[in-house]
């Protein structure tokens, strides 16, 4: 038995490297594949001699499925049958035309794939290649504008009936409704304000009619080469498609770009990719989204990833949901709670998240396979300090894929926070301030008033200290912190400076180490007690009551654990 598997592994090995030799990797990768199912199966039955024979063989076939599959001949092979797949679905009267989309997005991924696979060399099949994913861009982009266009046009018509019979009269159920109402991506001319007047009952509307119904040539062209970004296709976001994803799956999700690419610090400490199902036992706890108690930028930590600004804007994101009860970080992680709108944790591993690149919002598509030390279950990526909580190490992926691996050489703020959010940037230098008191002045108040409205979120960076003076006041050089609050209290400290309000901000840097040690730190315990004894008498018709000063002196402890910058002219 053991040798009639053994002769016909052997066989399935020499027409794999038959069809090898022939340059036919796509005929070559299901033999040497069947060659090592066959051998792991020996490698479970036989003696432990004979396993440790049979290992070698195993890892060299493995490792030759793997370079294969990389390979452009390989690609290009399995995106034209994914392509094929793709036309036969959409044949299909069962089909729907979500999936449809889904499997020639899966098509032209696989066919950017092979494009990057192939030397620069070989320029007419790189030109055959591009043709073919042009093609298939342009072509999910019309199927999606035509879903858009169905919709609209069964909304128009159930909204004519309406207006030409009488409704009350009728017993019929409710007309379906879209079940997302955001803003979908249009053309610069369509106008939101002034809907398309209805055609008269026998003329026809056509489509250019209708406005933000399709996209101009020249509008698909630039989604086209906007969505190529670090080697990967990110299509634009569509809430109507895209937050009803797929999420159950017959096995766990892996994504098809592959690993996100490791950075060299991650190498070092020997990085494994681990589902959060499978280092759970590590940590001793079931996997959740977001912890109890909701996002908290106060958990929030960066690691060995050097993205101290995306971890900054992801801890003020976190703090203005927190503050103000809207969702601004947890609705662009799908699935979601239908209910709550909260993001879930997916045991199928698969997630979606919504990031906002080269002008629009776009798709990314991962996986839940994270960075960790199997001999220690350390984290290593960006993570909260509950070890159990995946939001920010999952969206962190979604963005390093955006940005093409894990070796991130560090950020602007404001372009994490554009990504993250949408909101527009404005960077401030604070060099600009120091010459011109009345221009602090006006930005001092417009940043208190915004921040406290919610109008704006805030980050600020470091310049390039010393060491030294870095140790002395307690800041990271060229670093980025999160802006949580915005200050501005008596000053009764200094009888020079009576009257005068002094300015706080309190900062959180993404590292959870080394706090603020200047005026107004934790330690500043002269600077402190003046400003409570001033707010009290300001706030408190007893001044001199000893419990309520015992409380307010707790509340600014609390205060005083974060660290804090004094802003001052």
């Amino acid at each position: 038995m053991a040798e009639r598997q053994y002769a016909e592994a052997l066989a399935a090995t020499e027409q794999a490297q038959s069809f090898e030799r022939a340059g036919q990797a796509a005929k070559a990768v299901p033999f040497f594949l069947q060659a090592l199912r066959i051998l792991k199966r020996l490698a479970v039955i036989e003696s432990a001699a004979q396993r440790a024979r049979l290992q070698p063989t195993i890892a060299e076939l493995t490792t030759r499925v793997s370079e294969l599959q990389k390979s452009s001949d390989y690609l290009l092979a399995h995106a034209m049958e994914q392509h094929a797949a793709a036309r036969e679905a959409e044949k299909s009267d069962s089909t729907k035309t979500d999936i449809v989309i889904d499997r020639y997005i899966a098509a032209a991924e696989t066919y950017m794939q092979a494009l990057n696979a192939l030397p620069t060399s070989e320029v007419a099949a790189r030109a055959a290649i591009k043709e073919q994913l042009e093609y298939v861009i342009d072509y999910v982009s019309q199927l999606k504008a035509q879903t858009q266009t169905t919709r609209h046009q069964i909304q128009q018509q159930v909204e004519d009936n309406s207006n030409d019979v009488d409704v009350a009269a009728l017993q019929w159920p409710e007309p379906p409704m879209l079940q997302h109402k955001t803003a979908h991506v249009t053309p610069a001319y369509a106008s939101a304000a002034m809907p398309a007047a209805k055609p008269a009952p026998e003329v026809e509307q056509t489509k250019e009619e209708k406005p933000g119904a399709a996209y101009t040539p020249q509008e698909l062209d630039v989604l086209r080469r906007s969505s190529q970004i670090n080697g990967h296709l990110f299509v634009p976001w569509l809430d109507d498609l895209d937050a009803q994803e797929k999420f159950s799956l017959p096995e766990p999700f892996e994504d098809p770009d592959g690993h996100v690419p490791l950075s060299a610090k991650q190498k070092k400490k020997e990085a494994t990719w681990m589902r959060p199902s499978d280092y759970a036992a590590i940590c001793g706890h079931a996997p959740v989204m977001i912890a109890q108690g909701g996002v908290n930028p106060l958990v929030v930590k960066q690691d060995i990833v050097t993205d101290c600004s995306f971890v900054a804007s992801l801890c003020i994101a976190a703090a203005y949901e927190q503050r103000f009860q809207k969702h601004l970080i947890t609705n662009i992680i799908f699935p979601a709670d239908p209910r709550t709108k909260q993001p879930v944790y997916n045991p199928f591993g698969k997630y979606v998240v919504k990031l906002w690149a080269n002008g629009v919002p776009r798709k990314v598509v991962i996986d839940d396979l994270l960075p960790v030390n199997a001999s220690s279950g350390q984290l290593l990526s960006s993570c909260t300090t509950r070890k159990n909580e995946l939001w920010v190490s999952l969206i962190e992926k979604a963005y390093l894929k955006l940005n093409g691996g894990y070796d991130f050489p560090g950020g602007n703020s404001g372009i994490d926070l554009f990504a993250l959010t949408g909101w527009i940037p404005e960077r401030v230098p604070v060099s600009e301030l120091i010459d011109a008191p009345n221009k602090e002045e006006r930005l001092w108040e417009q940043l208190k008033s915004a921040f406290h409205y919610g109008d704006c979120i805030i980050t600020m960076s470091t310049g390039d200290i010393t060491k030294q003076e870095a140790k002395a006041i307690g800041l990271v050089p060229m670093h980025v912190y999160a802006v949580l609050n915005v200050y501005e209290l008596s000053n009764t400290s200094d009888s020079s400076q009576e009257g005068k309000k002094v300015r706080l901000l309190q900062v959180k840097n993404p590292w959870r180490k080394m706090s603020w040690k200047g005026p107004y730190s934790r330690h500043d315990k002269t600077r402190w007690i003046a400003l409570l004894v001033t707010s009290y008498v300001h706030t408190s018709a007893s001044s001199t009551h000893p419990k309520r000063l015992s409380q307010r002196k707790q509340v600014a402890r609390r205060t005083m654990a974060c660290s804090g910058l004094t802003l001052s002219r």
